[in-house]
C-alpha cells in the first residue's frame, strides 16, 4: 500500500479512536443499514461491514477508500478490526 494511502487511513483511524474513547461530540455519528456514519465539516468517514468484513471507508473528495485493517505498515504496528470495541462506544453515543 503506498504511503499516501497509509497516511489516510492512519490519520482517520485517529480520530475516530480519539473520538469513540472520549465521546467528545467531534463527529455527527448515524447509525446507517450496514454500519456507522462519522462526519463533520472537515472529515466524513463509515464503517461498514460488508461481506463478513468490516472496514473503514473514507470518503474524500467524492472518493470512497476502502481498508480492511490488515496494513501494517508504518505507523500502524499490527492488524486491525475496523468495528472492534468502536461498536460498544459508538453504541453508547447513539443511546445518548
Amino acid at each position: 500500500m503506498n504511503n499516501e494511502l497509509t497516511k489516510l487511513e492512519f490519520n482517520a483511524y485517529q480520530l475516530i479512536k480519539k473520538f469513540a474513547s472520549e465521546r467528545n461530540g467531534f463527529f455527527e455519528l448515524t447509525q446507517i443499514e450496514n454500519g456507522y456514519d462519522l462526519k463533520n465539516q472537515c472529515h466524513h468517514f463509515k464503517i461498514i461491514k460488508k461481506n463478513q468484513t468490516w472496514y473503514l471507508v473514507v470518503l474524500d473528495d467524492e472518493k470512497e477508500y476502502f481498508f480492511d485493517g490488515t496494513n501494517e505498515n508504518t505507523p500502524f504496528r499490527y492488524q486491525r478490526t475496523y468495528i472492534g470495541d468502536w461498536d460498544i462506544h459508538f453504541k453508547d453515543i447513539l443511546g445518548k
